[in-house]
């Protein structure tokens, strides 16, 4: 079962157009600049210090406002399941400063359907703030060559 999963990512990966990934995403730039987030360790600490850097990106920045273009946080590995309702009460002070963030529009939380459907993980398992995308590294990657750089 695992294998066929497996077989699937790959599968669309290779052969979903661009367009498709992208689909529904949109960001608009500004002259502050363009940030994605690059999550590597894929563990709390990571998000932790992601979120406390993005809170003091806000607090520095006085010329802010709604109209600055989030900081997109495109997650596609484990640290999905820190956003399950189940796993809510274990990290309930890193999802209550994500919706935080995601309210005041410093980031814009995206989480990678493929992943989820390889891990078992439905939309309704997550927040409201947490949208989902076809393909997360596809989305990361399509940004960066739009002009973002990585926070």
């Amino acid at each position: 079962m695992k294998a066929g999963r497996i077989w699937l990512l790959v599968v669309c990966c290779l052969f979903f157009p661009a367009s498709v990934f992208a689909e529904g995403v949109s960001y608009i730039k500004n002259d502050q600049g363009l940030f994605v987030a690059k999550v590597e360790l894929h563990t709390p600490e990571e998000l932790k210090a992601l979120f406390d850097r993005a809170e003091s990106y806000l607090a520095s920045n006085q010329d802010y406002n709604n109209k600055t273009s989030p900081i997109a946080v495109v997650l596609h590995g484990p640290e999905v399941r820190l956003f399950q309702r189940k796993n809510y009460d274990k990290f309930k002070g890193l999802v209550d400063q994500a919706a935080r963030l995601d309210a005041y529009n410093i980031i814009d939380v995206r989480v990678c359907e493929i992943w989820m459907s390889v891990d078992n993980t439905t939309t309704s398992e997550l927040p409201p703030f947490v949208e989902t995308v076809p393909n997360g590294p596809k989305l990361e990657q399509d940004l960066l060559s739009d002009g973002y750089r990585y926070f």
